[in-house]
C-alpha cells in the first residue's frame, strides 16, 4: 500500500510542478498587457507556490516521493525544451540563408 501512495504522491508532484511552470509562463504570455495583468500573474504564481509548498510540508514520510516528482518533471521539461529550442534556432538560421 505504501508503494501505491508513493506513486500517487510522485504524480501529484509532477502535476504541481507543471502548474508552477505554467504560472511562470504567465509572465511571458501576458507581458504586452503587464500593467493590467500584473496582479493576476503574481496571484497565480503565489497561489500555485502555496499549493505546491503545502504538500511538501504536510506529507511527512512521503515528502521524498513528492519532491522527486517535482524535480523529475523539471528535469523532463528541460530535456524536452532545450533540444527543441536548438532545432528552432537552426531552422531560423537556415531560413535566413535561403
Amino acid at each position: 500500500m505504501t508503494i501505491m501512495i508513493k506513486i500517487v504522491v510522485f504524480i501529484l508532484g509532477i502535476y504541481l510542478s507543471m502548474r508552477m511552470i505554467a504560472a511562470f509562463y504567465g509572465i511571458i504570455d501576458l507581458r504586452y498587457t503587464m500593467k493590467t495583468a500584473y496582479p493576476k500573474v503574481i496571484r497565480s504564481i503565489l497561489v500555485w507556490g502555496i499549493i505546491t509548498t503545502c504538500p511538501a510540508m504536510l506529507l511527512g514520510n512521503y515528502r521524498q516521493a513528492f519532491l522527486w516528482g517535482l524535480v523529475a518533471y523539471v528535469f523532463i521539461y528541460l530535456l524536452s525544451y532545450l533540444p527543441n529550442r536548438l532545432m528552432l534556432i537552426r531552422e531560423v538560421k537556415s531560413a535566413d540563408i535561403d
